[in-house]
């Protein structure tokens, strides 16, 4: 019995690792607030709002102290920017895309999709440099590996209880 439960408990953890591991971060930097950008910001959410948990979606304003330093802090000019694991240029169809401005202009939704198809089947070459999202600017939700880990942990911890007050009868 004790042996069956320590086998199911590392299955889910191994699962749970890999569910994290597929996840997408896109991070919008940019005017979001101003109504000519509405229509970009919508296109955006309605791109990444069929992917679920598998994609985290963080709008940072320009117009905040906050998201002026960010955009310095990663050499950002546009009046909107869209990251993908920490990067706007993406390779889409052996074409480089830059995801800035307007969605229409540079870049569409269909291109958006692409790139976070690629981004999930591990396709995309890695970001220039980490991403760093503030924690003020994020959206509700927080970290899950944090709460995987904290499972796990947990879990570990009530399996020994109960493997040593089985032991101990």
């Amino acid at each position: 019995m004790n042996k069956l439960l320590i086998a199911t408990l590392l299955v889910c953890l191994i699962q749970a690792a890999s569910a994290e591991q597929a996840k997408v971060d896109v991070v919008v930097v940019g005017m979001i607030s101003h109504g000519p950008m509405q229509p970009t910001v919508n296109a955006i959410k309605e791109v990444v709002a069929p992917y679920g948990d598998n994609v985290s979606l963080t709008l940072i304003d320009l117009n905040t102290a906050e998201g002026s330093a960010y955009a310095q802090d990663h050499g950002l000019s546009a009046h909107l920017n869209l990251l993908i694991n920490g990067d706007y240029k993406q390779n889409i169809n052996g074409k480089e895309v830059e995801f800035q401005w307007f969605e229409g202009q540079q870049w569409t939704k269909a291109d958006l999709n692409v790139a976070i198809q690629n981004a999930l089947n591990g396709n995309q070459s890695s970001p220039k440099q980490p991403l760093k999202i503030p924690s003020s600017g994020s959206q509700p939700g927080g970290n899950s590996s944090t709460w995987v880990i904290l499972a796990a942990i947990i879990a570990v911890v009530v399996v020994a209880l109960v493997i040593k007050a089985k032991a101990g009868k």
